[in-house]
This record gives C-alpha cells, sequence and structure tokens, in this order.
C-alpha cells in the first residue's frame, strides 16, 4: 500500500493478514475477524449474512417472542380461560405468550420464553369433588389443575392463570380471569395480594336497604391483582363495580358447603337460617338473625344467611364477637369481598325499618371487627326497649349470679331494688340486709278439704273402713281449700290373678287413644309372676293407658287413675287355667272407688323442695258401751303403715273423734307421689260400729320455702 506525505513525499507500507483483523482491546492476545468476536449468549443469535458479497452481521433473539429483563414470572399476552362453549364441564384456554423467570440465578435472573398453546375442552380433573380449580401453565406450556391456592415457588416456578368456579360440582359456572403478569409486578406484591390481603373495596361500595325485602348497593371500585387484565392492560387491577339493585338482578344465597340455596331471589330471606352445614331451617318466631353480603369482582352480589339464631336485636349485634361463620371455599378464594352485614328479625317485611333491621359496613378490606359491635343504650329504658321479643338476662355458669350490690356508704337498710305498679306506687322493695317489704305474689302453705255426713254406716268387726270412700268431688270444702294448690280425690281398684300355668292378657286403657293389652305369662310362682309384670309394665301403664300400676303384694295388682279407666280394667285371652277376680278391697264392690290421694309433685312450683303435712282427720262413732279401734295413715301402694296406729275409743257418752297427722314428701319419687296415700279405721273390737255424724279431712302443707304460683 502506498502512502503520500506533502512533507516527506511519497512513501510504501507493507499491509498483512493480520492488519485486517481486530482486536476486542489492547490487551487481547489476539487478532481476529469481526464475525469471530461477536459471541452469541442464551437465546441470542448471531448471523453472517451475504456471504462473500457485502456482509453483514445480524443479532436476534432464539425464542419465540422477546423477551424481556423482567424479575417475574407470568403472562405477557393470551392465555385466557373460558368456558368451553358446546360442554360447559369443560374449559379453554386461548394462545399466550409467557416467561419464566428463575430467581435463584445471581446477579441477573435469566428469563425462560413460554409458549403456551392454545387448548380447548379440557376436562376438570376435580368437578364433582372441590368447589375450584387453580389453572397454571408449566414451563414448556403444559396446563396444570390443583384443588389449593399455588404456593410461593409456585409463583415462580410456574405460570399462574386463573380460577375455575364449579361449586355446584356438576358443571362450570364461572371463570376468574386474574393472572401473574410478567411485566410490572413484583413476586412479593403477588405474595401479599394473592394470600394476605385479596380483594379491596378501594372506593367502598356498601349495601343499603331497597324497596320492601330488596337490596341496594352503590356503585364504586373493586381492586384485585390481575382481576381487568382482560379488559384493559393498562388498568390491570382495578374493577368497577356498577350500582346493584336486587329488584332487577336476581342474587344466590350460598351455604357454608358451597352449595346454592335455589332459585336465585330478588328478596332477603329473614326467615331462613343455615341451622347445620348446607342445612336450612325456618327461624323460630321472633328471632334475630346475622346475614352477610359480598360482593364479587364481576359485578354481582352473594349472600349468606345467620348461622346462629338470637332472642333479641341487642343480643344479635353482641353476638356477632362470637360468632364463627364458616364460609365456603368460594366466599374465602379472595375473588369475594364482604361489603355488609344486616342484623334482622325473623318476621320483617321491609328493610327500611331500622327497628327490625340494621345495616353495617365492612371495612375496605372486607373485614369486620368482631369487638367493635356496639349497642348504645343511655338508660336502662334504652337496653330494655332494644331486647325485643323478651328481656332478660341468662346466667350461666361461668359469670354466675347478677348481683345488686348495696353502694359504698349506704346501711344495708338502704333499698337496692324495688318494684312499682302503674301509678308508681311502690308496691314492693328489698333493701341490703334482703329483707322485703311489700306484698309478694308467694305462699308458703296450701290445704284442700273435704267435709260430709255419715249416717249411722256400719263397720263389721275386722273391717277397714277408708276415710276417702264417705266423699265425692262436691264435698270439697271451698273455705278450707287454697286456689293455688289443692289436691283431688283418685279412684283405684285392684285386680288379682289366679292360676298355676298358661298365660292371660291385662287390658286397660284411656277414654281416647290406644288401649293398654300386655300378656302376663306365669313363671316360677304366681306371686313372682305378677310382681314381675307390674314393675316391666310400670311405665307403658302410665303413658299408654293414663294409669298407676302398683303392687300391692300376693298376686294382687293396684290400678290408680280416673273412673273410667278403673273401671276399663279388664283380662282376656286366659290359656291354662289363669283367671282374675277384679273388685276395690275398701268398698267390696266390682268398681272403681275414691279411695286415695295422689300429692302432685313434677311440674309444680315446688318441684325439688320438701314438703311437710299436717292432716286432720275427724269422724263420729254412735255411742255405745265403749270399745277399742285404731285409725293410720297408710301408703296405697302396698296398705303399708306410716308410724304406726293411734287408739280411737267408742263412747257412750261423746260420738266426735279427732286426730292429727304430721308427715311429709321428700321428692318426686316419694310414695305420696308415685302411689298416694289413705287413711284407714280398723275395727278389731269384737263386734260392729256404726260411723255416724260429721266426717272430714282437712290436708294442710307447707312448702319448705315459699313459692310463687
Amino acid at each position: 500500500m502506498t502512502c503520500y506525505d506533502l512533507d516527506a513525499g511519497k512513501a510504501t507500507i507493507n499491509v498483512t493478514a493480520e492488519d485486517i483483523r481486530v482486536k476486542v482491546s489492547g490487551n487481547d492476545l489476539s487478532n481476529g475477524y469481526l464475525a469471530e468476536k461477536i459471541v452469541s449468549g442464551t437465546n441470542i443469535t448471531v448471523t453472517e449474512l451475504n456471504d462473500g458479497g457485502v456482509e453483514t452481521l445480524q443479532i436476534s433473539s432464539g425464542g419465540a417472542s422477546i423477551l424481556y429483563n423482567a424479575e417475574t414470572s407470568g403472562v405477557f399476552d393470551g392465555a385466557v380461560l373460558s368456558v368451553n362453549g358446546g360442554d360447559n364441564t369443560k374449559f379453554d384456554v386461548s394462545l399466550g405468550t409467557a416467561q419464566i423467570v428463575d430467581p435463584t440465578v445471581i446477579p441477573v435472573a435469566i428469563p425462560t420464553a413460554v409458549t403456551i398453546p392454545q387448548t380447548l375442552a379440557i376436562t376438570i380433573t376435580n368437578l364433582a369433588s372441590s368447589e375450584l380449580t387453580y389453572v397454571l401453565a408449566t414451563s414448556g406450556g403444559s396446563i396444570t389443575q390443583q384443588i389449593v391456592p399455588p404456593s410461593a415457588e409456585q409463583l415462580r416456578t410456574r405460570i399462574f392463570l386463573g380460577k375455575l368456579n364449579h361449586a355446584n360440582n356438576t358443571n362450570l359456572s364461572s371463570v376468574v380471569n386474574n393472572p401473574t403478569l410478567a411485566v410490572g409486578v413484583s413476586s412479593g406484591l403477588e405474595d401479599l395480594m394473592r394470600n394476605g390481603i385479596g380483594i379491596i373495596n378501594a372506593t367502598p361500595i356498601f349495601p343499603s336497604a331497597g324497596t320492601l325485602l330488596n337490596i341496594n348497593v352503590s356503585s364504586g371500585i373493586l381492586w384485585n391483582i390481575g382481576s381487568n387484565y382482560t379488559v384493559d392492560k393498562l388498568n390491570p387491577h382495578q374493577n368497577t363495580f356498577a350500582a346493584y339493585d336486587s329488584s332487577v338482578r336476581a342474587f344466590p344465597y350460598l351455604l357454608s358447603d358451597g352449595s346454592i340455596d335455589t332459585p336465585l331471589t330478588n328478596n332477603v330471606r329473614p326467615s331462613t337460617y343455615e341451622s347445620a352445614t348446607g342445612v336450612t331451617s325456618a327461624v323460630p318466631s321472633l328471632k334475630w338473625t346475622n346475614q352477610r353480603i359480598y360482593a364479587t369482582i364481576t359485578g354481582s352480589i352473594v349472600m349468606m344467611y345467620g348461622q346462629t339464631t338470637y332472642n333479641s336485636k341487642g343480643l344479635a349485634l353482641e353476638g356477632l364477637s362470637g360468632e364463627n361463620h364458616v364460609l365456603p371455599a368460594l366466599l374465602s378464594s379472595g375473588d369475594n369481598i364482604l361489603i355488609g352485614l344486616i342484623t334482622l328479625v325473623e318476621n320483617i317485611t321491609d328493610l327500611n325499618n331500622t327497628t327490625d333491621a340494621v345495616f353495617q359496613n365492612a371495612s375496605k378490606f372486607g373485614e369486620f371487627a368482631k369487638g367493635g359491635v356496639s349497642v348504645t343504650a343511655t338508660t336502662l329504658q334504652g337496653a330494655y326497649n332494644n331486647s325485643i321479643p323478651t328481656a332478660e338476662i341468662l346466667t350461666d355458669v361461668t359469670n354466675a349470679a347478677l348481683t345488686i350490690r348495696n353502694g359504698t356508704g349506704l346501711a344495708d337498710t338502704a333499698l337496692i331494688y324495688e318494684g312499682k305498679n302503674e301509678a308508681g306506687t311502690t308496691t314492693f322493695s328489698v333493701d341490703g340486709n334482703g329483707d322485703i317489704v311489700g306484698n309478694l305474689i308467694a305462699n308458703n302453705f296450701a290445704s284442700t278439704q273435704w267435709g260430709t255426713t255419715a249416717s249411722n254406716v256400719s263397720l263389721a268387726n275386722g273391717a277397714i273402713a277408708n276415710g276417702f270412700t264417705f266423699f265425692v268431688p262436691a264435698n270439697k270444702v271451698a273455705s278450707g281449700t287454697t286456689s293455688w294448690d289443692e289436691y283431688n280425690l283418685a279412684f283405684g281398684i285392684d285386680l288379682t290373678i289366679s292360676g298355676t300355668n298358661g298365660s292371660i292378657v291385662i287390658n286397660f286403657g284411656p277414654v281416647t287413644g290406644v288401649e293398654f293389652s300386655e300378656t302376663l305369662t306365669f313363671s316360677g310362682t304366681l306371686d313372682a309372676t305378677v310382681e314381675q309384670w307390674v314393675i316391666d309394665n310400670k311405665a307403658l301403664a302410665l303413658s299408654g293407658g293414663s294409669a298407676r300400676l302398683l303392687y300391692n303384694g300376693g298376686a294382687t295388682m293396684r290400678f290408680c287413675s280416673n273412673e273410667t279407666v278403673c273401671n276399663s280394667v279388664a283380662t282376656t285371652l286366659p290359656t291354662g287355667d289363669m283367671g282374675s277376680t277384679r273388685i276395690n278391697p275398701f268398698t267390696g264392690v266390682n268398681a272403681a272407688a275414691i279411695d286415695h290421694i295422689l300429692v302432685p309433685y313434677a311440674g309444680k312450683p315446688y318441684e325439688g323442695q320438701r314438703l311437710q303435712h299436717t292432716f286432720r282427720v275427724n269422724f263420729g262413732i254412735a255411742t255405745a258401751q265403749p270399745q277399742t279401734l285404731a285409725l293410720s295413715l297408710r301408703r296405697f301402694e302396698d296398705d303399708s303403715i306410716i308410724g304406726s296406729e293411734m287408739k280411737v275409743q267408742r263412747d257412750q257418752d261423746v260420738e266426735g273423734n279427732q286426730f292429727n297427722f304430721i308427715t311429709y314428701t321428700s321428692g318426686a319419687t316419694d310414695p305420696f307421689v308415685s302411689g298416694g296415700f289413705y287413711f284407714a279405721l280398723r275395727n278389731d273390737s269384737g263386734t260392729s260400729v256404726d260411723i255416724n255424724g260429721a266426717v272430714g279431712i282437712y290436708l294442710g302443707t307447707t312448702y319448705q320455702r315459699p313459692t310463687n304460683f
């Protein structure tokens, strides 16, 4: 090669092959052609063009699309989920481009291009067994399904596309396209939004009463990551919630098992609650519940029934702090948000009636502070007015009794409680000592009295007179009988079984209903057979035949009931040599007779108390030569004597005799309750006597404590 210098003139320079090669820097140990010095990296291609002509080098990416040096695995475009048009039990995925970024590569995470092919009619793996399916794509573009939310690791090693809703386990009801985006979203924010915060009620929407039982929801903005991606990629997270009017758009009630209480409804249903998982029941009359209102990211609402009933509005509002409301998976998946609650009474007809319905708004994060619910009552009257339908304080084991305590500096003679009538006059009061002043409607005693006149009723030697056989119900003395608690005369009849083998059917029954009919079969000895039969049939006789069945000893059973039932006692279908005899032992007649008293106990205001009785018996014995008889108080079941007999004297001058007994009823199983009692005058004087003149019985009862009837 020849060069020219203007001063020096022409000069010649020799150029070798090495002079047309290049070095990367002055430290480069060797020269090389440009194509040799440019080395392609991962997913980069260097191509020499127009070989032998005017050559150029082309540098291009080796993947299907241009990759961004982003830190997030996710979707660039497409990969939209949809319900298959021909089969709503399957779903489709559109063509999409995405990338997976391996964050473990340091210092620069290298993205891997992923092409997600269009795939149609994909079978939902857990359609029949789960409410939700989460859809992801692998680095190879394959579609995977799972029933649990993707883990933090899966959000980085796979591509999350969205969710499939199939709560009815029959078909795909809807899809939620909220994929992980590859651009502009950090994985940390993704974790927080998907697994922590969820939907945000950004420009808050709140429920309110509509017309009658309709419900309105205001318009606003719901924020959820990726939820608006398919509509506006420049605003991928915000969804506009249009104002909602349930009179125009029906809504579902979702149960805790994920099922829908069909059909959809335009009205709130105040008279229904979820009494058990997936089970609806009628709210009891005048009870209250707390219903929940959810907004969906797709612009509709879902409601849930209350799962607890309350006696009043105040208790329902207060009860929110302790409710453990069970949500279905659909409402806890992050695509729906609690926007409010309605506390309402079961018979409400208009949600605008603030006496019967209370609307409360949830926070912008869909939360409702359990401890933050309160009912303001500036006076006790306000608290009372809020206690619908009944004003009561229900005590429990933990909190024990309600206490009204005398204040410091006051003598215990000061009043701590008082009651007034309508006119405002104090009618009773209680002081700090517990002394009660006023007219309390409580009783500590009761009495019943019968009286009649006998005219020379003969009592043979060796016979016993039952005092109650002298009376009929009309003989009750009003002045000696208390209205709040009184005793009544009862009828009795005996049935004695005979025989040494075989069986016999014993029948009796109420005026209406199913007749008692049970077979007695001879076994061992007759007495033991009868006793065991009575034991086996006591409960059935009382419930099915309305009679108390008692064992009187030997082969005799005794019945205690009303006259009709006692007279219905009979035997049928005897086998072997079995037989029976029916008679009232006190009258000697085959017919029921008044012969005892039962102490009523179960269900009475004094149930659980010990009762003390004072009985007075008076009668006359026609005058004659002195003779000695015996009077006793006896148990009706087996004629056993309570205490001992009292000596009775026939006198030649005075007819009248009067005796007092003191006894008790100990409880529900006392013989006076289970079988009753009677008074027996036994004549073993060697001659007959005549009962004549006034005959009376007075039964007085004192309660263990003052009792309110």
